[in-house]
């Protein structure tokens, strides 16, 4: 028996069950002169944007558990945001950006106006199964004795050329800094990324989105390379990114671990950045619906012979009425009317069609 389920949050006015997101690093930013705008912050409270909700409908025998998340992050500036400039440029026009000899392009980052907080060096790889955007390392100035580069060895495959839920990836990489000019420093990090979760991400002045978001955990040790080796830090990051067809990143959240060894007060905690604008993409339906019950709001199950049809209360609905039809392209049948949020039927043929329209 094949069911198939549509909720209709009024009459005329129907959704269905979305499907999980797939991106592909086509979606990714690359061609010069391209751009984007986020707006960033440090050290706020992240919880609520990163907490899942965990309301999973019921499942049919074999079914993997899965719940479609709705993320809304869509409130406009706060007083304590600055706006991030992201351009797609050269990168022999970045910062050390001879470098990186591979790279074929760039990402810049400037807080307005002027600030210029650093640069990212990609391109891409289509080598079977470790496919998609390479980052050759990066380049980011500060305020210390050391050397603003990072040439990661080997180059990373960062995001696989194809990623939907429930994927995994992972590696590891180092690369070498010198500080006051003379003393050789070793950095190894490892990393492993799962996508945890997909649904609707809310951006401001974009709207709402499908997305996937990526849960990745990177350990970084640095050491002076002697014998035997030095270590100077040990410390975890957790980093969060949505990733949204059309957009590319379109929000971030970094988690900043201390180092266990010889823990510091860090500047910041966490980083937070989602994206308002780009000159690349443009939302046919820009203006953020008013969220409906969790997706996975209509659920069913085989009992018996029997098809048990259940969801949640739709806003403004009294009386609910529930369709059926054996047709793909269907004429309704009103099985009837009730003003529960369940209904049974008994299974007549070998697939169906149901759906529940919500009456005012």
């Amino acid at each position: 028996m094949r069911l198939h389920l549509f909720l209709y949050m009024s009459i005329l006015a129907g959704v269905c069950a979305q499907a999980q997101t797939v991106f592909t690093t086509n979606s990714l930013p690359c061609q010069f002169g391209e751009c984007s705008s986020s707006y960033y912050s440090t050290n706020v409270d992240v919880s609520q944007m990163i907490a899942l909700s965990s309301n999973s409908p019921p499942l049919l025998p074999g079914q993997e558990p899965y719940v479609e998340q709705y993320w809304d992050f869509s409130e406009g500036q706060q007083p304590y945001e600055s706006v991030l400039w992201t351009d797609i440029i050269v990168p022999q026009n970045g910062g050390d950006g001879g470098q990186f000899p591979n790279a074929t392009y760039a990402e810049q980052d400037t807080i307005e106006p002027t600030n210029v907080m650093g640069w990212r060096y990609y391109g891409f790889t289509n080598s079977g199964t470790n496919s998609g955007r390479v980052c050759y390392g990066l380049d980011q100035p500060e305020n210390l004795p050391v050397t603003d580069w990072a040439l990661f060895g080997p180059p990373i495959v960062d995001i696989p050329s194809t990623v939907q839920y429930g994927q995994t990836w992972s590696g590891s990489f180092n690369w070498l800094s010198v500080y006051f000019q003379i003393i050789l420093v070793s950095n190894y990090c490892t990393y492993s990324a799962s996508v945890d979760a997909f649904g609707t991400l809310v951006l401001p002045g974009i709207g709402s989105v499908s997305a996937l978001r990526v849960n990745e955990l990177h350990t970084y040790s640095i050491s002076i390379p002697s014998d035997p080796p030095l270590p100077l830090d040990l410390n975890t990051n957790q980093y969060y990114f949505w990733l949204v067809p059309g957009i590319g990143v379109a929000a971030q959240v970094l988690l900043l671990g201390n180092n266990v060894l010889y823990p510091t007060t860090l500047p910041f905690t966490n980083a937070v950045q989602r994206v308002f604008y780009t000159s690349y993409f443009t939302n046919p339906v820009p203006t953020p619906p008013v969220p409906s019950p969790p997706p996975g709001d209509l659920f069913i199950q085989m009992q018996d012979g029997s098809v048990v049809l259940n969801w949640d209360t739709l806003s403004n609905a009294v009386n609910y009425r529930i369709d059926y039809t054996e047709l793909l392209a269907p004429k309704w049948q009103v099985l009837g009317y009730t003003t529960n949020m369940s209904w049974t039927d008994t299974v007549t043929a070998p697939q169906g069609f149901y759906r529940v329209v919500g009456i005012p």
